[in-house]
């Protein structure tokens, strides 16, 4: 085989291989968490994010923080998160019962 074919045939096994490996950067869908949204007062700057009924999953720390569910946010409710202040996990750090989370709403 010449070197050119071996490079050709490295370069496809390559490309082969990293088809089927799942992109590092992509985030569950958020749409899969039951999620209860609410508004605690009309005139709250925080919109309060738990678990729609006893058991089911809430986001960990980091995906709360992130673009994609920023975008699941605003989609939601019309506001947008206001990245200057920080997020508040409500009970357990590690495994919040639920988070306060800044917003900015038109």
């Amino acid at each position: 085989m010449s070197a050119h074919r071996r490079a050709g045939f490295l370069l496809l096994l390559l490309t082969l291989a990293a088809c089927g490996r799942p992109s590092p950067v992509e985030a569950p869908q958020y749409r899969n968490f039951d999620l209860r949204i609410s508004h605690p007062s009309p005139y709250s700057t925080f919109l309060l994010v738990e678990p729609a009924h006893r058991g089911a999953d809430l986001p960990g720390p980091g995906l709360v923080n992130n673009r994609r569910f920023a975008i699941y946010l605003r989609e939601a409710t019309g506001c947008g998160i206001d990245m200057a202040r920080d997020t508040v996990a409500l009970g357990n750090k590690r495994v919040p019962a639920g988070y306060m989370i800044p917003v900015v709403c038109p």
